[in-house]
This record gives C-alpha cells, sequence and structure tokens, in this order.
C-alpha cells in the first residue's frame, strides 16, 4: 500500500520509570518506509496464528494493519483484517537485529 505509517516507540524514563511515547509518520518512499516494505516482502513465510495479546515497544500502523516488536526481541506480530473483514493476527520467529532499524 502506497499510505504512509505511523510508528511508535515507548522507551522507560530512567528517572521516573514511567513509559514515554515516541510517534512519528514514515513517509511514502522515505528510508524507513522502504526498509518496512522490503523486510515485509521478504519474509512471507513461517506466519502462524496467535491468539495471545502483544505488547512490544515498537508499533508501527498503516490503514488496519499493525506490526508488533520489541528490541532484539526474535519474535514479531502482525494483525490485519483481511479482505474478508475478519481479523487476523499472526507471529514469526525472526533474527534477533531484523528490526532494529527502525529505531534509527
Amino acid at each position: 500500500m502506497d499510505k504512509p505509517f505511523n510508528l511508535t516507540i515507548n522507551t522507560t524514563n530512567s528517572e521516573t520509570g514511567l513509559t514515554e511515547r515516541n510517534s512519528q509518520t514514515l513517509e511514502v518512499d522515505s528510508d524507513r518506509w522502504k526498509k518496512i516494505i522490503l523486510w515485509g516482502q521478504n519474509n512471507t513465510e513461517g506466519w502462524t496464528p496467535s491468539l495471545a495479546s502483544h505488547i512490544g515497544d515498537v508499533y508501527v500502523l498503516q490503514s488496519n494493519f499493525r506490526l508488533i516488536y520489541s528490541k532484539g526481541s526474535k519474535g514479531v506480530v502482525i494483525s490485519f483484517t483481511d479482505k474478508a473483514g475478519i481479523s487476523k493476527q499472526y507471529m514469526n520467529v525472526i533474527e534477533k537485529e531484523d528490526l532494529n532499524f527502525l529505531y534509527e
């Protein structure tokens, strides 16, 4: 889809212990936008359905699509609504640093 992504990164403030949220728009054809698209194209296999609730440090949103990841994690979750209007959620094991470009 040629639409921007909304990227939200949650961090913990070391002084207060509170979660801080940093959100930004990744415009179409920006460097990180292209990396997300390429990563998705290169990771189409190995996805398994997941019914669990997932929490991460990074959330990538676009329309009805959501990707959840935590820095240094070997797991990633995607959720979306399919063409029939049914919500789907899948998880996959990835290389530990695969999505760390989201923090750049």
